[in-house]
């Protein structure tokens, strides 16, 4: 009788070892831990025939996973995501994703480290044993079977060939069937449902983009061109004030925290003064860049995955400067474009991104003089009084379009980011945790809708015809948006619909009567990749076949993101259970999103 092989053994286990530690809180014993085994193997046997020695294979494999450990479980305290592979575009490009880190970075350390020491121990422990134990593999065809074999798995699994992707993800994601029309909304919830190493790599091959089936070009260009052009331009050709508005929530419409004052005031008094639009955010509590998309270009994140962002992912050849924006048409018509951004032009790419739009001007304003900050950010305060010297001094031969992204309701909640507070709680029913984190979040949100009340005044007495496009990119991540009943009625769509309910007012110095009508009586809900179509179809200039069409869209589906749409009759709908008119323009305007932001030409 052959004696057992204890060091083959060892080769063996290690990867599951491993495996179990990177899959602790996640651990699903279901078709996709199959995967995890997949991958995990694949790549200790990988480098178990390059290296040919189990203690460098698994020095290497521990080193990579206790890494990749590390950060995913920091990403998924701070924004309930896990580490993507995509992440390592933000490398060089965090912006001031650096001031929230600084901020929480050791509070958050501290609460993963009995963890993180626990893994350190498990993964040190097995590189030492791999080291006093180690199995050298001399043999040349065993190797070059080893690597080979590996190879082959691992590109069947991440090559991007739609037919191999469809399949893992129908029949191991379960992506093609409708009991949950709901999908994943977090990556948090990937993991519990998929495992963590499945998790992040159905995030990965999910966010592929392949040619919609019965794609046909021709019948794209057709209907794009046949439209009607809108009779009411009411616009005319105003100057046009834009204020993005960091996670912009009217927190006035929950019971739970009573605060001391209104919060939204001025929102909802301006309300019964301009249009008022109820949107669906493509976001929730980040990845402002992706409203931004949807608002500039008439895109929809509806039709990528939930962690792409087009900014990092699409934009990265000259032939952008050919796909649809707002900034184009606005250009082609005379008007003088500035952005400011209240961040760095390394945020997701924005530097890049705008190089292929015709912008005049972009003033970047990561940092400003102390006496315009609040808190950790610029002050709501400095970007109204940037937005007013904009308008004093433009040029009067030029209608100006100016757009700023505000930051001084960013994350992170924290008590100290404020030195002083004007909002005060009177009763609260969460708990003290939440209710401080609601207390600074409705900080920063009363100090943009008073500023938003002054720039309405200004404007009100501005010379020129100037409209203000206002709207909150997305609801903050608050651990009291879980917890507030407001988001946890016996409706789930309705549930669904309030996590990414953000909303839109236009203001205008002049008369738009006509238009308030029928927002009143037709056009109740937009969302923001049809927010500047609405704009450009009721101004009084040449626009586009494609925002023409994008807008006749409207009455069909008003808003929408991957969970949950909307009619103009306020019915909601989970996006992956459309009713049959709906779902025929979600195929159309997802063939004709591919033509314009995909495929261009």
């Amino acid at each position: 009788m052959k004696k057992i092989n204890y060091k083959l053994i060892i080769t063996l286990l290690i990867p599951l070892i491993l495996l179990l530690v990177f899959e602790a809180n996640f651990l699903k014993f279901s078709k996709t831990l199959i995967l995890s085994i997949f991958l995990i193997y694949s790549l200790y046997y990988l480098l178990l025939g390059i290296f040919k020695n189990t203690k460098w294979a698994t020095l290497i494999l521990g080193i990579i996973e206790y890494i990749i450990l590390f950060v995913s479980k920091m990403k998924l305290a701070i924004s309930i995501e896990p580490f993507y592979i995509s992440d390592v575009l933000f490398v060089k490009d965090a912006g001031e994703i650096n001031t929230i880190i600084d901020t929480i970075f050791w509070k958050t350390v501290l609460n993963l480290l009995p963890f993180m020491i626990f893994a350190l121990i498990v993964v040190v422990g097995l590189i030492i044993f791999s080291f006093k134990n180690n199995k050298k593999i001399e043999d040349y065809k065993t190797r070059l079977i080893m690597i080979l074999s590996s190879l082959v798995i691992l590109f069947i699994m991440f090559l991007p060939i739609k037919a191999t992707n469809q399949f893992i993800l129908n029949n191991f994601y379960d992506s093609d069937k409708h009991e949950d029309y709901l999908g994943i909304k977090n990556g948090l919830e990937s993991c519990k449902k998929y495992g963590h190493l499945a998790g992040i790599y159905g995030s990965f091959i999910d966010r592929r983009i392949f040619m919609p089936d019965n794609y046909d070009e021709g019948i794209i260009t057709n209907v794009i061109n046949d439209v009607k052009e809108e009779e009411n331009k009411s616009f005319g050709k105003p100057n046009i004030i834009v204020i993005f508005s960091e996670s912009f929530w009217d927190i006035d419409q929950q019971d739970e925290i009573v605060f001391d004052r209104k919060i939204t005031e001025n929102f909802n008094r301006l309300k019964d003064e301009g249009l008022h639009f109820n949107m669906i955010s493509p976001s929730f509590g980040g990845n402002s860049a992706n409203v931004e998309f949807e608002f500039l270009t008439g895109g929809s994140l509806g039709f990528f995955s939930r962690s792409f962002i087009p900014y990092m992912e699409l934009y990265d050849d000259a032939k952008y400067s050919k796909a649809p924006s707002i900034i184009n048409e606005l250009s082609n018509n005379g008007y003088y474009i500035k952005l400011v951004p209240f961040s760095s032009k390394e945020l997701f790419r924005c530097g890049e991104v705008y190089k292929y739009m015709k912008i005049d001007a972009v003033e970047y304003l990561p940092k400003v003089a102390k006496e315009h900050m609040k808190g950790l950010y610029p002050s709501d305060e400095y970007a109204i009084d940037k937005i007013i010297d904009a308008l004093e001094n433009k040029d009067e031969d030029s209608p100006l379009f100016y757009m700023t992204m505000t930051m001084e309701a960013h994350m992170p909640f924290v008590n100290d980011k404020f030195d002083s507070y004007t909002v005060n709680v009177v009763e609260s029913s969460l708990n003290q945790e939440m209710t401080d984190q609601a207390r600074v979040y409705a900080e920063g949100i009363y100090d943009a809708d008073k500023q938003l009340g002054r720039i309405y005044d200004y404007v009100m007495n501005f010379d020129e015809p100037t409209i203000i496009v206002f709207y909150g990119d997305h609801l903050p991540f608050l651990d009291a948006i879980d917890n507030l009943e407001f988001f946890n009625t016996d409706d789930e769509k309705l549930n669904y619909y309030r996590r990414y309910n953000t909303e839109s007012l236009i203001l205008a110095n002049f008369d738009i009567s006509s238009l308030k009508e029928e927002n009143e009586n037709e056009l109740k809900y937009l969302g923001p990749d049809l927010l500047s179509a609405y704009i450009l179809n009721h101004m009084d200039i040449e626009i586009s076949n494609y925002y023409k069409w994008l807008y006749s869209t409207r009455n069909t589906t008003a808003a929408f993101n991957r969970y949950i749409s909307v009619d103009q009759e306020g019915n909601l709908y989970y996006t992956r259970n459309l009713n049959k008119k709906m779902q025929e323009l979600y195929d159309l305007r997802r063939a004709v999103q591919y033509k314009y932001f995909i495929k261009i030409n």
